[in-house]
């Protein structure tokens, strides 16, 4: 199997990409055979522009706001292959992800309960109380590891007339950009 340069990237039309009826069959990011197909959608993320200390009011932060959302292109992506590596990593991601927010909203809720129940303040509480919400903060990261973009190393140009692929794997790259 070849292996792509690292910090190679290659671009293909959105369009063209969104319109395609049959993606390759080998992941983009590893070159095994696809186990699963997906469907997601990419972002273009237009550059902000920076506004003047003059220019910061409410209404024209809500004005600059609303240009910049008209020029955010959103491109479906269908049929994306993913191999059992990356159906086994996004899986774990999002499963971590769910016990550290539902692990620290248990025990958040497990020192409120305590408190109630014993009638009194008790120091040691505290830390049932602070992991959980370390973890609930922790979940996030985890949830945002398991995205789809992230996981297929794809991204939009600033204007969105282009998908970039970060180190696409020859098995994959050479069937999708010719």
């Amino acid at each position: 199997m070849g292996v792509t340069e690292p910090g190679t990237e290659y671009a293909v039309d959105a369009e063209w990409l969104a319109e395609r009826a049959r993606m390759p069959d080998h992941c983009a990011r590893h070159g095994a055979p696809s186990v699963q197909r997906v469907a997601f959608d990419l972002q273009s993320r237009p550059p902000k522009e920076r506004a003047s200390v003059v220019n910061t009011n409410a209404l024209t932060t809500y004005a600059r706001m609303a240009d910049w959302g008209s020029r955010v292109r959103i491109t479906k992506v269908r049929d994306w292959p993913l191999c059992a590596s990356c159906v086994r990593t996004r899986r774990s991601w999002r499963l971590l992800s769910r016990v550290l927010g539902y692990g620290g909203l248990g025990l958040i809720l497990l020192a409120i309960v305590l408190r109630l129940v014993l009638g009194e303040a008790v120091p040691e509480l505290a830390i049932p109380l602070v992991v959980g919400v370390l973890l609930g903060i922790a979940a996030p990261f985890a949830f945002a590891r398991a995205g789809l973009a992230r996981l297929v190393g794809a991204r939009t140009s600033a204007d969105g007339a282009k998908v970039i692929l970060r180190d696409p794997h020859p098995a994959f790259r050479d069937v999708l950009v010719r």
